[in-house]
Parts: C-alpha cells; structure tokens; sequence
C-alpha cells in the first residue's frame, strides 16, 4: 500500500480498533477486502443487521407517508424512481421525516470528451447511473452518513454496520461520493487511493 492507502488504512484500523499486519494490509484491494479483514479481526460473522432492517421500515414508512408508494419496497428495487432527490418538495420532505442526513447522487456529467469533476484534489467521474440504485444501498449511504449517529464503533454488531462504517471513513477521508463506494471497488483503480 503506498503513503495514501496507509493512511487511510491507519484511519480505518483507528475507527474499528484493530492492527492489520503490513503483510495482509497489501492484500486489501478491494471495499469487500477491507470489510472481510476487519470482520475477520473483529470476530463479527452476522450478515443480518438490525440496523437495516430499522432503517427499511423507517424509509418505508417516510415514502409511504408521502404517498410514494403504496407497499413497502423491497431492498432490490430502485429507490429513485419513486423518490426523486432533484425535483420537486418529496426529497426535502422526506429528509424532514426520516430526520438523518440523505446524501443526494450525483448526477452524470454528459457525454463529452474529458469532462471531469475535481474533488478534494483528485480527479473524479461519476460511474453509475443514479437512477439504478436500490434500496438497498440508499439504505447503505444513509447509514454511512449518519454512522456516528447509528453506530457504536465500540460494538460494532454485524458486516452491514462494518460495511457502512468503513464505507463512512472513505468518504470521509477522500472526498469521494457515497453512491460511489461499493463492495467490488477497488481502493486504486476505482476510487483514485494511491
């Protein structure tokens, strides 16, 4: 890992309470990497999270409030078709109900030849399609979000919490959008670290 990932990686062995050996640390390529090793090191198996299953209700219940939806979603289908975080009052609406910070996608640049967004000193593109996004991991980027509001670092329960924990710290520490940390990305070719 080069002096950028070193660090990063020093802050996320800091958050979770944990010391990964240099030797294993090179391993780590990937968001899912990082998240197996700390899970690894931190003993947590459980792949159900209560914490996702109180923020799906809770999301649930703000869309279904907002006549958005007639029946809860399911966590595979796409969030932003019902819930539109650029036009008109349900997105500032539904913020106020929920009462956590909701992180808005990006939208993609159009199509032109080296159109690229500057972020915190790193050249950055958007590379999904904002409209794609389930609910799945809307709920990830609002627990991410608000991780020091609904995570106790200290007891860290299940991956879901690890995940969005870990996801919390990158963004955190590079500046790169929510939307855009995923479990296959890597920390070099995806998300610029060097």
């Amino acid at each position: 890992m080069s002096l950028d990932s070193t660090e990063l990686l020093m802050s996320l062995e800091d958050y979770l309470h944990i010391s990964i050996p240099d030797l294993e640390a090179e391993k780590i390529v990937t968001i899912q990497d990082m998240v197996d090793t700390a899970a690894a090191y931190k003993g947590i198996a459980e792949r159900s999270s209560i914490l996702q299953q109180q923020l799906t209700e809770r999301v649930n219940a703000a869309l279904l409030d907002l006549n958005l939806i007639a029946t809860p979603m399911g966590l595979e289908e796409r969030v932003f078709l019902v819930l539109n975080p650029f036009q008109g009052p349900d997105w500032q609406r539904f913020c106020e109900i929920l009462k956590l910070e909701v992180p808005k996608p990006e939208i993609k640049d159009p199509p032109k030849a080296g159109l690229f967004k500057a972020l915190r000193g790193i050249i950055w593109r958007v590379s999904y399609d904002w409209q794609a996004i389930t609910l799945d991991q809307f709920l990830t980027v609002i627990a991410a979000a608000n991780y020091e509001k609904l995570i106790d670092r200290k007891a860290i329960r299940d991956q879901f919490e690890l995940y969005c924990a870990i996801l919390a710290v990158v963004v955190e520490k590079t500046g790169v959008d929510f939307y855009e940390v995923r479990p296959e990305k890597s920390f070099a070719n995806d998300l610029g670290i060097d």
